[in-house]
């Protein structure tokens, strides 16, 4: 299957987000607080870009759509985790919620309540979306 020039440059794309992805985890300790809000940015970012070339593979759309217009259905064919699904939103979420670095991870909250991830999480994070581009990527290839 070719794809056109737009697929090759999100596969690109999705790639050096998950690459700044990887740094900041790795210099998590020393990086500002707002590199984590950049950090699950750029997961988010790759996890769309991959979207739209698994869109395209699967409808010939296109479109520039998102993660959010992939369903578990589309997922499930494409035999990829629907985990991944629950995850974006995941994800998603915790870019609107007040962020502060902590010695064992992050605490993402609210003014009534906050949750505490690990970086043993964060880096979970990490592996599960990397394994969605790959994936990706071994589909179209």
């Amino acid at each position: 299957m070719v794809f056109n020039e737009q697929a090759r440059r999100n596969i690109i794309r999705a790639r050096l987000d998950l690459e700044k992805a990887k740094k900041i985890l790795i210099n998590l300790d020393s990086m500002p607080e707002s590199s984590v809000k950049l950090y699950i940015e750029n997961l988010l970012s790759a996890m769309n870009l991959m979207s739209q070339v698994l869109l395209q593979l699967q409808t010939g759309s296109n479109k520039p759509e998102g993660f959010e217009d992939l369903n578990r259905e589309v997922l499930n064919k494409m035999k990829l985790e629907s985990k991944l699904y629950d995850l974006y939103f995941y994800l998603k979420n915790m870019t609107y919620r007040q962020i502060k670095k902590t010695t064992e991870g992050i605490e993402v909250g609210t003014w009534k309540a906050s949750k505490k991830i690990s970086k043993v999480e964060l880096k979970e994070f990490y592996e599960s979306v990397k394994a969605f581009v790959e994936n990706v990527i071994k589909l179209v290839n």
